[in-house]
């Protein structure tokens, strides 16, 4: 469950459907999630749809926004899928979607983006550690990884005792 909450935030943030003339190269973009959960030790998650808009320049990332569809969680495993777009969990049928709005514009060397990140209707102050890199065939890899969420703080408190309440997101989105 912890997984799927990650995941959704992370691809929120990274993935993007054209930003200033570049295209998302969605088979090589990525939005997930680790969680520990008890007796099964990490579990990783993914959200297979989503969705960022941003303009990019060559010094410069400015009005990050980004949605990640709860429906769309992967855990690889069917049945905790569907207990994470539950009610004790993400609670897809009335919050069917995790949202990420940027704040400030930040330099291409900058390693911190701050925004924030709705779930569950919860809005939460968030900074997220990036990586810019230009790539030898001009593409575009805008990675983040290590972004620590407490799913408690969007109201997420069930099975205190069998899934850590700490998640790491990681993402990985390429532009051409």
């Amino acid at each position: 469950m912890m997984k799927k909450m990650m995941a959704i935030i992370v691809g929120l943030c990274l993935v993007s459907s054209v930003v200033n003339g570049v295209e998302p190269q969605y088979e090589t973009s990525f939005v997930g999630f680790d969680i520990k959960q008890f007796g099964l030790g990490m579990v990783e998650g993914s959200f297979g749809e989503f969705e960022v808009s941003c303009r990019l320049t060559d010094d410069k990332i400015s009005d990050v926004r980004a949605t990640m569809n709860i429906s769309s969680i992967d855990t690889k495993n069917k049945t905790r899928n569907r207990h994470l777009q539950k009610k004790e969990f993400f609670y897809e049928k009335k919050f069917p979607v995790i949202t990420f709005v940027g704040g400030d514009d930040i330099l291409v060397t900058d390693k911190e983006l701050k925004g924030v990140l709705t779930i569950r209707g919860v809005s939460v102050p968030v900074v997220l550690p990036v990586h810019y890199e230009k790539g030898e065939a001009g593409n575009v890899i805008i990675t983040s990884e290590g972004m620590m969420l407490d799913r408690f703080d969007y109201g997420m408190t069930s099975h205190k005792h069998l899934i850590n309440n700490e998640l790491v997101a990681k993402i990985r989105m390429e532009f051409k």
